[in-house]
């Protein structure tokens, strides 16, 4: 009801716009036409929490992985408001590709150096939030693995920029504050709603060809669904009978009132013909359902002519491991197996390692194709930050590829 709220009345204003200009709305778009191909059966390569499944397990190969399609929709409406509408269509959880609101929001500027906006606006929680749709504006066909720590690419809320040129040196202060409502479908079609408040702070500098950034921020979850409900309530009644562990397990995993700090750093140096990029994160949250994770990231290019060879390196790991108790009751055997099976998905470790090799070439000043191949690697007893993983999948060591090719536009 707020988006809609706020997208009906940036619509009265474009429409009120454009009858006092003679070109008040500037039409834009972007996307990525892409194929990926996974060569190991056991777990699904996916580029979004979002998406349930991928390539791999699910399909060897698929175009649906990566490509997405935007338009947005721009207009001064006067001297100091500025207003934005983006819309986007990819691969959802529920299987679809239903085009959905990304931003819909007003700016204002009271000062040159001063931006406040609200309404349905992006994150500023990772280096490259504000174009992670875009293609065309990175260097790598994929994002890296350390993404998919943070779900949260938009928010319904509001936020501040502030701009300080201090001398050679260009500081950027932002804080954001909003909220936001996901369904995730998992593999089984089963629906998890979640409710995110976040509120964040990131402080960004530039001077000359370099980049310094730091973010952070608190966000308050809330997870419901049935599997959880009927996870808990079979917890509570063996916690009843007096199954020993029961309990801990209960207070160990809640799914309402979780609150998860999230950390970023990042560095950019872009001098012709080099680019080179590193970010790390850390994620924190206080119950044994979503795991604390650490990572980083690396990238080198270097651009000749038209041609860009890249490579990236990604560490992505779970700081620590719960290691829920395992439960034993021989008159409820089966509600108990069914509980130490849950455990041990959530007890598992993630731990992987992905060196990608790519090649960028620009056809025009829109245009792109790109061709990357990404080498996955994970230890024996091991989860990963993908999909639908197998029990042998985790159980042994693993090393695969995930070879893609794609096409990045915006007009």
């Amino acid at each position: 009801m707020f988006v809609k709220g706020i997208l009906v009345g940036i619509l009265l204003l474009l429409m009120e716009s454009s009858a006092i200009a003679e070109d008040p709305i500037h039409f834009s778009g972007f996307g990525t036409l892409a194929i990926d191909q996974n060569n190991n059966r056991g777990i699904d390569y996916i580029s979004t929490v979002q998406e349930n499944t991928g390539v791999g397990y699910t399909t060897r190969r698929s175009a649906e992985t990566d490509s997405l399609f935007g338009v947005q929709a721009d207009s001064n409406l006067s001297t100091s408001i500025h207003a934005t509408v983006q819309v986007v269509s990819r691969q959802q959880s529920d299987g679809s590709a239903t085009p959905y609101i990304e931003w819909a929001n007003l700016q204002y500027h009271p000062l040159p150096n001063l931006m406040l906006r609200f309404g349905r606006l992006a994150t500023n929680s990772l280096l490259m939030s504000e174009s992670r749709e875009i293609g065309y504006s990175r260097l790598s066909l994929h994002l890296p693995d350390t993404y998919l720590s943070n779900p949260l690419a938009y928010i319904n809320g509001a936020d501040l920029t502030w701009h300080l040129h201090e001398g050679d040196w260009l500081w950027h202060i932002n804080l954001d504050s909003g909220i936001q409502n996901q369904s995730i479908f998992d593999y089984t079609e089963a629906v998890t709603q979640y409710h995110f408040h976040t509120n964040g702070l990131s402080l960004s500098l530039d001077r000359g060809f370099q980049n310094w950034r730091v973010a952070y921020s608190r966000t308050q979850i809330s997870a419901n669904s049935n599997l959880l409900d009927n996870f808990h309530a079979a917890l509570s009644e063996l916690a009843a009978s007096g199954v020993s562990s029961a309990s801990m397990i209960n207070a160990q995993t809640p799914s309402q009132g979780i609150t998860a700090d999230f950390l970023d750093l990042a560095y950019t140096l872009r001098n012709d013909p080099w680019l080179l990029q590193a970010e790390y994160v850390n994620r924190r949250l206080n119950t044994a359902l979503i795991q604390d994770v650490r990572g980083y990231n690396m990238l080198l290019g270097w651009t000749w002519k038209n041609l860009t060879p890249y490579v990236m390196y990604t560490r992505y790991w779970n700081i620590n491991s719960y290691q829920l108790p395992g439960l034993v009751s021989s008159s409820q055997a089966s509600v108990v197996a069914q509980i130490n099976a849950i455990d041990t998905l959530l007890d598992a470790p993630i731990n992987q390692a992905n060196l990608s090799f790519g090649l960028r070439y620009d056809l025009q000043a829109n245009i792109d194709f790109k061709l990357e191949i990404d080498h996955i690697s994970k230890p024996a007893g091991s989860e990963s930050a993908y999909a639908n993983p197998t029990p042998s999948f985790i159980a042994s060591a693993q090393s695969f590829n995930v070879i893609a090719v794609g096409m990045d536009f915006i007009f």
